[in-house]
């Protein structure tokens, strides 16, 4: 283990935070304000959520579960998304708060991110 590694691992036993990466805190911080908006309000609407679904994500993601493939091989299905061991609300939020390396930084108002999830989670087997 190279030197600025044990640094690393030695000052997170110390409690110094530091030298937590700004990205992690920063991710830390929208999970304690996720709640709020996405599970505790219930009033999403998954047929808006799919509306935007086929408007903004279709060009790169297979949005139903009719669609088998995705038109981009790397983009998960929303179908896999939804089926993926342990989903929730909010780590989709996550996911599409969260810039990928090969999916553009996109930027979804509050509202149609909650409708987008809530549809997502309708494909849930």
């Amino acid at each position: 283990m190279d030197n600025s590694r044990k640094h690393f691992h030695r000052s997170l036993q110390r409690g110094d935070l530091a030298v937590i990466p700004r990205k992690i805190i920063v991710l830390l911080f929208l999970l304690l304000l996720i709640p709020g908006s996405v599970a505790a309000q219930g009033i999403a609407d998954p047929k808006a959520g799919s509306d935007y679904a086929e408007k903004n994500c279709a060009e790169c993601h297979a949005t139903n579960d009719e669609d088998p493939a995705s038109p981009v091989d790397k983009a998960p299905s929303f179908d896999a998304i939804a089926n993926t061991q342990d989903i929730s609300a909010i780590a989709i939020s996550v996911l599409l708060q969260t810039p990928h390396r090969d999916m553009p930084n996109l930027v979804i108002p509050q509202t149609a991110r909650e409708d987008l999830i809530a549809y997502i989670l309708t494909l849930k087997d």
